[in-house]
């Protein structure tokens, strides 16, 4: 879109005043947001309800980009990617449905078309007749500004190359380690095909180039496998590379960290390429693909370096909005880490907002601007931190990043059911990485799900056997949740290394015999572990949590004068060993010094225990009692 357009609101959709219709079967309310198919109802984010209705009253008539955005984002100048999220957003809408209602044409080099799925173009009433009169008056007054966009534009965005980025993966030699690991990646990166939804092709056959070309070359020495991993452009020019040394027992790991590392790399390069009027030049797109691999890797150490190597980026690319996405969660994660450490530094709370000012002065719904916000937020303001994360998710329904902190929210204010609605979802639009897979094995076990986390665990084992990542995942639900003596065999396997481990003896021991006096020794490792770091209470709420002992966890809780960590509490006591705890009327104080009670009332999103049918209170009667005391 040309930065000089001015824009105008006047031809924007309004959904308010668009009237009801039905789309192949399924029933379109534009005012409500809402989507009903036979008996099931799906609600729609404002913006991906706008494109639906602008596809649908011109329909089958082809709908430019230009056209979109008038009519959506009244003019603005948007990226492709707002675009492409809510034509993604939909095309898997429609798929939920049997038969699907509607499917949507991409046509090449001009834009989109919508046509019903089996059916001729449906009859059309009073009101639909009227709004699509209304749109070839728009549109046909329209396209006269779209030809001045379209030749103004012309010199810094090539139409007439598809915005599909292709990318091939080729062995640099014969040897088989090198034949290996390139299969091996061919494979995993065919898996982010589908999240792309057209954006990014594989080719996996032998002799054809694409777009971008990953050349992997792997030799091995004294046991030890050394990679090297080099990302081309058409023109065989360098635009990334790493390489990685690994123990050759260990290659399911090698194999697993350049699988996540070359698809976070591939979809910055994609980000980029698509981007034809806004992306950076070569030497920056190699900076910026450079601080994408320390992305996927990220770790505390590390974020400020993120967060400078993005900020070049910016610089040299102004209106670069992946860039942007990529700053803003660097600049989150730095103030994160802080809130966690209690040792916030205002500069970089101030950073952050002059980054979310600066990024929305370009792109107002920009998904990360409402993360970045909600790190900002105090950690008990519940209400505002959710809504914020569900504005994220709103904008950006087709990234990980927004549903893993929202999952994180829904965790914390105990509905957990919806939260690993959230982890399944970030699982399928980001495939490969294997900490988002971790946690949604963890978090099902979490939840009393063990067949399906061991289900969960299984797939994923077989993606990348014996790998360092799924070890752990197997580990930590047998620690809490499943056979002890199956933890304590993959400990002194010593294959496996997760913080907190010290303490596990002992609770692993009274796990799998539970005498008194291994009880009681699990409980005096904890507490004294408890009594030296204040802050740590996860340990010990569980170990009282799993051997009965409510009563002292009570009162640890409830200590006023006791400090503990208030976030760490909230990821754990919602687990099957806390069951009994919230069956006690008292539970509900711990909630209220925890600020849970007063969103739980305000919101009425209560959390999952509260509908067990065993539950021995009411929720909303003791917390309301509960609100009366404090009052008064």
């Amino acid at each position: 879109m040309n930065s000089e357009f001015v824009p105008n609101t006047a031809f924007k959709v309004s959904l308010g005043q668009t009237a009801d219709f039905d789309l192949g079967g399924m029933r379109v309310m534009p005012a409500r947001r809402q989507v009903r198919f036979r008996e099931e109802t799906r609600t729609l984010e404002p913006r991906v309800m706008q494109v639906l209705v602008a596809l649908a009253e011109t329909r089958p008539d082809v709908l430019s980009r230009d056209q979109l955005a008038l009519a959506c984002w009244g003019g603005l100048n948007i990226g492709d990617d707002a675009i492409n999220r809510c034509i993604v957003a939909l095309r898997r809408l429609a798929r939920q449905f049997e038969p699907q209602p509607f499917a949507i044409e991409t046509v090449a080099r001009v834009g989109y078309s919508l046509r019903e799925a089996g059916a001729a173009e449906p009859a059309t009433g009073k009101a639909e007749r009227e709004l699509r009169r209304r749109w070839r008056l728009i549109f046909g007054a329209a396209a006269i500004a779209g030809v001045i966009l379209l030749a103004a534009g012309l010199f810094a965005w090539h139409p007439w190359r598809s915005s599909t980025i292709s990318v091939a993966v080729v062995p640099a030699s014969d040897a088989s380690e090198t034949q290996s690991i390139a299969r091996d990646l061919t494979a995993k990166l065919g898996m982010l095909n589908s999240v792309s939804e057209g954006g990014l092709r594989l080719i996996d056959k032998p002799g054809v180039r694409g777009d971008l070309l990953f050349q992997v070359d792997s030799s091995t020495d004294a046991g030890m496998v050394e990679t090297n991993l080099v990302l081309l452009n058409d023109r065989h020019e360098v635009l990334w590379s790493t390489t990685r040394r690994r123990a050759q027992a260990n290659l399911a790991d090698l194999k697993q960290q350049l699988a996540y590392t070359a698809g976070t790399v591939l979809q910055c390069a994609k980000d980029a390429l698509s981007d034809r009027s806004n992306g950076p030049d070569r030497q920056t797109l190699k900076t910026y693909l450079g601080a994408c691999e320390g992305y996927a890797e990220i770790s505390e150490d590390v974020y400020r370096d993120l967060r400078a190597a993005f900020a070049r980026v910016i610089e040299k690319a102004p209106r670069f909005e992946a860039g942007w996405r990529k700053l803003l969660t660097a600049d989150s994660e730095i103030v994160r880490d802080l809130n966690f450490q209690d040792a916030v530094a205002e500069s970089d709370r101030a950073q952050l907002k002059q980054d979310i000012a600066a990024a929305r002065r370009l792109y107002p719904d920009i998904a990360e601007a409402y993360l970045g916000e909600s790190v900002l937020l105090p950690a008990r303001d519940f209400a505002g931190r959710m809504r914020l994360a569900d504005r994220a998710v709103d904008e950006a329904p087709e990234k990980a990043n927004p549903l893993v902190s929202r999952a994180r929210i829904l965790v914390q204010a105990g509905r957990i059911s919806q939260s690993l609605d959230d982890i399944k979802r970030a699982v399928r639009l980001d495939p490969l990485s294997p900490s988002m897979r971790q946690e949604l094995v963890v978090g099902l076990a979490a939840a009393g799900r063990m067949g399906d986390a061991q289900q969960e665990l299984r797939k994923a084992e077989a993606l990348w056997p014996g790998a360092a990542s799924l070890l752990e995942a197997r580990y930590l639900i047998h620690l809490r949740f499943g056979d002890p003596r199956e933890a304590m065999r993959l400990r002194d396997s010593g294959l496996v290394r997760v913080s907190g481990m010290p303490l596990h003896g002992s609770f692993l021991e009274a796990r799998a015999n539970p005498t008194p006096a291994n009880i009681e020794k699990a409980l005096r490792d904890n507490r004294s572990y408890f009594a030296s770091t204040p802050l740590a209470i996860v340990n010990l709420a569980q170990a009282l949590a799993a051997f009965g002992r409510e009563d002292e966890l009570f009162a640890v809780l409830l200590d006023g004068r006791q400090p503990y960590d208030a976030d760490d509490l909230l990821e754990v006591i919602y687990r099957p060993a806390f069951r009994n705890f919230h069956q006690d009327p008292r539970f509900m104080r711990v909630a209220a010094r925890l600020g849970l009670v007063d969103y739980w009332r305000s919101s009425g999103n209560w959390p999952d225990f509260c509908f067990d049918p065993d539950l021995r209170y009411d929720c909303k009667r003791e917390a309301a009692r509960i609100a009366s005391a404090q009052r008064s």
